[in-house]
């Protein structure tokens, strides 16, 4: 009740507070409550559960026997409130309408494989040599896929990884490619998006081996490689497949790999960027390019950019060891260190269970010996230079071409990165002799002194 202009006690008009009652209710089921969020249907309810009390408030003279009238006669006409009723259940219908948020997905997402498509591929150095080359497709972050195969010499094998990135503009873009088995092919166009981009990101063989058929079954992406390219045994100018542009990674190239179409570039213009290591030796080339996805996710129209995603080939390995029994890990060893030295087995072999020793390589972002000895520290300035820059950028996830990338084994970024190098920074130190010690590694450490005795630091 409120006071007229007599200052006699009269009745609000007629619906007053039902209207009152409504926009409060309105009001609470449609206003952000950031303490107490509420999906769709619960705002239903809780619009419906004031609605309904609402409606009979608006009924002044309720149709009840006991005033002494039939039903009908005590009914006044609801035109009004009708109306409105049949305005909210429009509202009601629209807001059940409206987009719901797409559920959270877990990565990574269960393997898929197609064996029926075929498995055959010819590799005359790499195991399986002709047939049954299976491959793996796994989304394993949003907008990310990786491709894996295992690849086998004499006794062992390991995975090997290509990794395709959905681009903004709606195309994959491919880092290190791999055998482009019929299976293979056919994960990838499952996805439905054109290949745009391809990266041969390093020199070695087991990565170029395959590159050349896989380019030629898109004409129209783009290929871009590292430097060093073909330059050992002999330094060959031409190479077997086409090429767009040479990585290498100065400002003057970038600019001109720009003008050819390429993505990468420091500017949030570009959706990826690149680092590369390339030095110069008497027996040949050694490169890396190591490339970043900015961390656009989400739908073509909602595009959202957070940190970033690095993709490598060798220079670094993860090993889960929740992901590999003791065979698979004294595999992985063998891989790793090539010989295991007498103490450890008199024939060479890693067997189970794993030595103790060997913990140091395990469950962390780690450089594979053979790239420790052999590459970097005969060029620790340039590697220096390049781990820096590699560093520098913002990422929070890691998939390097072998071993293992998914699970926590994403989960690294640049300090994890920069310090798996310490051993160049503080060469001699405790801490470069606890990620490689004197003697787990003999071919491989003996083979890297007489390479640094004969040719010397290369920078």
């Amino acid at each position: 009740h409120s006071k007229s202009l007599s200052g006699t006690s009269s009745p609000l008009p007629d619906g007053t507070m039902s209207k009152i009652w409504i926009v409060w209710a309105l009001s609470c089921a449609l206003l952000p409550t950031p303490s107490l969020p509420l999906p769709s249907h619960s705002r239903r309810v809780a619009v419906s559960s004031f609605i309904l009390p609402l409606r009979r408030a608006s009924e002044p003279y309720p149709s009840r026997k006991r005033y002494g009238s039939s039903p009908t006669a005590s009914r006044r006409p609801l035109t009004t409130t009708n109306s409105f009723n049949a305005a909210l259940e429009g509202l009601l219908g629209v807001l059940d309408k409206r987009p719901q948020s797409a559920p959270s997905v877990s990565f990574p997402l269960p393997p898929v494989e197609r064996p029926e498509k075929g498995r055959s591929y010819f590799a005359l150095l790499w195991k399986p040599y002709l047939t049954g080359r299976a491959t793996q497709r796994r989304q394993v972050q949003e907008n990310v896929w990786v491709f894996e195969q295992r690849l086998g010499f004499l006794n062992v094998s390991e995975i090997t990884r290509m990794t395709a990135i959905r681009t903004q503009t709606g195309g994959l873009f491919i880092y290190a490619p791999v055998a482009p088995t019929g299976e293979c092919v056919s994960l990838l166009e499952d996805l439905n998006f054109p290949v745009e981009h391809f990266v041969l990101p390093c020199p070695a063989l087991e990565h170029k081996i395959f590159f050349s058929d896989f380019v030629g079954r898109y004409p129209d992406a783009k290929v871009w490689v590292s430097p060093g390219q073909f330059s050992f045994p002999l330094n060959v100018s031409a190479t077997p497949f086409r090429v767009d542009g040479v990585l290498f990674d100065d400002p003057q190239t970038k600019q001109e790999l720009q003008k050819k179409g390429a993505p990468f570039g420091s500017s949030s213009d570009f959706e990826f960027d690149f680092a590369s290591f390339f030095s110069k030796t008497d027996i040949g080339a050694a490169a890396e390019v190591a490339v970043l996805w900015k961390g656009l996710g989400g739908t073509a129209r909602g595009l959202k950019r957070g940190k970033g995603t690095l993709l490598v080939a060798d220079s670094v390995a993860f090993v889960d060891t929740r992901q590999r029994d003791e065979k698979r890990l004294a595999e992985t060893l063998q891989v790793l260190f090539l010989t295991a030295p007498k103490r450890v087995s008199s024939s060479g072999f890693f067997f189970p269970p794993l030595p103790p020793e060997y913990g140091f390589c395990l469950d962390s972002v780690w450089v594979p010996p053979t790239v420790r000895e052999w590459i970097l520290k005969l060029n620790p300035t340039v590697g220096l230079a390049w781990v820096d820059r590699v560093a520098s950028m913002s990422f929070d996830r890691i998939i390097a071409c072998h071993f293992d990338a998914d699970g926590h084994a994403l989960r690294a970024g640049g300090r994890d990165f920069s310090k798996a190098f310490d051993f160049l920074r503080f060469p001699g130190s405790d801490e470069a002799e606890r990620t490689l010690p004197k003697g787990v590694a003999p071919v491989i450490q003996n083979f890297g002194e007489t390479l640094q005795k004969k040719l010397g630091p290369q920078n």
